[in-house]
């Protein structure tokens, strides 16, 4: 994916806002368009392969893909500036009109991406139709011990793996 020019796949987005009509739906306020610095490197590149090939906005895909990216990472890597720690993580939410939008088609290309690059992560840590804070909490929880007859015992193993990324459109299929 080296040397993908963006100019001919970001060139055609308006530069200065004026009215206009996406998936087929006129919007009364200017569509977003993020300036093409905001593409540089991987994830522009992603999004640049992926853009002529779908109905999802382009700001769409590179969010999933940063925020994919970055949970999919976990809490290990970082990059220090002075002494604070910044971590990979992103907390992101795409804002649509529901079955119009495309919101979960964007999801759908990038997490195929991630199929491939890490499909346990997207097996095990991407979960949908989560209910209630109970049932995210149950998804990254600790061991959980209790004492019977004066020993101690592990009640529940809980999850080793932290990471969670949470697509609420996704329910409980998501292969």
């Amino acid at each position: 994916m080296t040397g993908v020019d963006f100019s001919g796949s970001f060139e055609e987005l308006p530069d200065q806002p004026e009215p206009t009509k996406r998936n087929g739906h006129d919007h009364n306020a200017t569509w977003p368009v993020l300036a093409p610095a905001a593409y540089h490197g991987l994830a522009g590149e992603v999004v640049a392969r992926i853009l002529p090939n779908t109905e999802s906005d382009p700001v769409a895909l590179l969010l999933q893909y940063l925020v994919s990216f970055g949970n999919s990472l976990g809490r290990q890597p970082y990059y220090l500036i002075e002494q604070d720690r910044h971590f990979a993580n992103l907390f992101a939410v795409l804002v649509g009109q529901t079955s119009k939008s495309r919101k979960g088609t964007s999801a759908g290309r990038i997490r195929a991406l991630f199929k491939i690059a890490d499909p346990e992560w997207v097996r095990e840590r991407i979960l949908g139709g989560m209910s209630s804070g109970e049932g995210v909490i149950s998804a990254v929880r600790d061991p959980d011990y209790a004492i019977r007859k004066g020993v101690e015992e592990l009640v529940d193993a809980g999850v080793n793996d932290k990471r969670l990324l949470i697509l609420p459109g996704l329910g409980c299929a998501q292969t």
